[in-house]
């Protein structure tokens, strides 16, 4: 009598999103996390979509991520880019002020 037994892979999906966001604020290409990590560049674009990867690849991409320190925060780019669109904003408004009324602002103070 022969017995099959169906084994399943073990593996681990991570965020695409967030690995995005763990390269960017660590200024990392997914070829170089690739080589850190000591993995293939395909293993790593798997990791980025989501897709299923080995465990000893989640922990390979964890240490190489570790090792790297991030540069600037994420969050400070955030807020650096919301004030530049608040201020662009800002001076449109004033300009659009300034045609309304056909004189320049100064002018009307």
């Amino acid at each position: 009598m022969a017995v099959f037994i169906r084994t399943r892979r073990v593996g681990a999906h991570i965020d695409g999103r967030q690995l995005e966001r763990e390269l960017a604020i660590r200024h990392l290409e997914a070829k170089r996390l690739a080589e850190l990590a000591g993995l293939s560049e395909d293993v790593v674009s798997r990791a980025r979509a989501g897709e299923r990867i080995s465990l000893a690849s989640l922990y390979a991409i964890g240490a190489a991520l570790e090792a790297v320190p991030v540069r600037g925060s994420l969050i400070t780019s955030l807020v650096a880019d919301q004030k530049r669109t608040a201020e662009a904003l800002a001076s449109s408004a004033a300009h659009a002020q300034e045609a309304d009324s056909g004189r320049p602002l100064a002018a009307q103070a």
